[in-house]
Formats: structure tokens, C-alpha cells, sequence
């Protein structure tokens, strides 16, 4: 079960905030790109904080 976002606290939200950023980014890119260390690592640690599966 993840968190909805309104459960998050700021650490929590700031996270996800930089995981869509990141996505976004990724996506958008021409041509889209790999996932970086850095969003590897956010994905890493929202899913230990139970915030993403």
C-alpha cells in the first residue's frame, strides 16, 4: 500500500517531487534517456518508505 500524498510529510513529498521531475525529464528527452544514479536512488529510497511499489 503506498501513501496518498496528502498522508506524506515534507521529506516524503520532497522525494516524490524530485522523482517526478526526474521522470519528466527522462521522458522528455530527445531521444528519452536511461534513468540516471540519481533517480535510481530516489526510486530506491521512496520504496523503502513504503511511498511507491
Amino acid at each position: 500500500m503506498t501513501k496518498k500524498y496528502a498522508e506524506m510529510n515534507e521529506a516524503e513529498k520532497l522525494i516524490m517531487d524530485y522523482l517526478q521531475v526526474y521522470a519528466f525529464k527522462r521522458v522528455n528527452a530527445r531521444p528519452p534517456r536511461e534513468k540516471d544514479a540519481v533517480e535510481i536512488v530516489l526510486e530506491e529510497i521512496a520504496v523503502r518508505l513504503g511511498l511507491i511499489d
